[in-house]
């Protein structure tokens, strides 16, 4: 797994570069070859970066890169192509009205890769050059030309048609910004903190510590929603947010009035978790009017709702916080939903995670 700032880095670079529209061939491979993760992290293959290996040396007849299987492999299934063109090449071309072609560079470079790629079938297979493998096809990808090309000339349906149809499958074509979005999924954002100058941190603390340090996150809920209050709880820790939660620090019990106020005071956030069970309860009823005080004295956004029924609607506290905006998470169990949920979450907390 590369690190946070060798990710970065590679971002950096690959964003300062593309800003060079008229950058040259060989400053993509020379990018690409030092920081190869770009690739290895972007593309639809799980590659490491000693699978890939840089060519496209001057007079002889070879694509940018190539990416073998790893070692221990059983069959060579993970192996491909990768050539280059400038973000200045056109990719299509208008012979006539609603036709569409690969331009002439992006034609030649899919040739070249094409030739290249079922000599590595041969290889890779021990095949005679009058053999045909069935089932057995390398990858190639052709990295080429800007997507402000592809919006402005497919257009139509035909058009569009046509542009699925120009290139065989197992070969993708990727625009450069196109490939630093892909990139940029991988690369985590900079953490920035402000710290007050009265706010006593030891410099030798990384960013994540200072972080759960000063973002204390208050849980209000039933604790018959335990199960979801793990899960929020969970991903907050993951996150280096600090979490206080009545019902599981407290196994459902009740607690004094001064220590609730008190963990309210030490809080950044307090979150009231709305379903059914929640919305009947006295100790959450009282945790929220707390927090209303709280937020009051504090003047700043402080309480966020979250639901994960649609039975709290019906209840004197839910009908309260109806007028508010709240976060629906009812469909939470799924984990890819329960994941952009709590990034919406973390976003409608102002709180930048670790």
């Amino acid at each position: 797994m590369p690190s946070k700032a060798k990710l970065r880095e590679a971002h950096a670079r690959f964003s300062e570069l593309l800003r060079n529209r008229e950058s040259l061939e060989g400053e993509w491979q020379h990018l690409f070859a030092e920081h190869p993760l770009i690739l290895t992290e972007s593309l639809p293959l799980r590659l490491l970066p000693s699978q890939l290996v840089p060519l496209g040396r001057r007079g002889r007849s070879e694509p940018d890169f190539v990416f073998y299987p790893e070692a221990r492999a059983s069959a060579p299934s993970t192996y491909g192509v990768i050539e280059l063109k400038r973000p200045s090449t056109s990719i299509l071309s208008s012979p006539r009205h609603q036709v569409l072609r690969l331009s002439a560079d992006a034609a030649t470079a899919h040739a070249q890769a094409k030739l290249y790629a079922a000599q590595m079938t041969r290889e890779s297979f021990g095949l005679s050059e009058r053999l045909l493998m069935v089932g057995a096809r390398a990858h190639i990808f052709l990295i080429v030309g800007h997507s402000d090309e592809i919006r402005r000339k497919v257009i139509s349906d035909i058009q569009r048609a046509q542009f699925g149809d120009l290139l065989p499958a197992g070969v993708e074509l990727l625009p450069y910004d196109t490939l630093l979005k892909m990139f940029s999924r991988r690369v985590p954002p900079q953490l920035h903190i402000v710290v007050p100058a009265s706010y006593p941190v030891n410099k030798a603390d990384s960013a994540e510590t200072v972080l759960a340090r000063i973002s204390r996150v208050f849980i209000s809920g039933a604790f018959h929603d335990s199960e979801f209050l793990h899960r929020l709880h969970h991903e907050f820790t993951r996150a280096g947010i600090a979490v206080w939660n009545y019902p599981l620090a407290l196994g459902g019990g009740g607690s004094a009035l001064s220590a609730l106020r008190q963990s309210l005071a030490q809080a950044s956030n307090f979150i009231l978790v709305l379903s059914g069970a929640s919305t009947h309860s006295d100790a959450v009823a009282t945790e929220a009017m707390e927090a209303m005080k709280r937020a009051v004295r504090a003047d700043r956004p402080f309480i966020t709702a979250v639901a994960i029924d649609r039975s709290w609607r019906r209840t004197d506290l839910g009908e309260y916080f109806s007028q508010f905006e709240v976060l629906e998470f009812s469909d939470w169990r799924e984990p890819k939903r329960f994941r952009a949920l709590f990034r919406r979450l973390v976003s409608a907390l102002q709180i930048d995670a670790a």
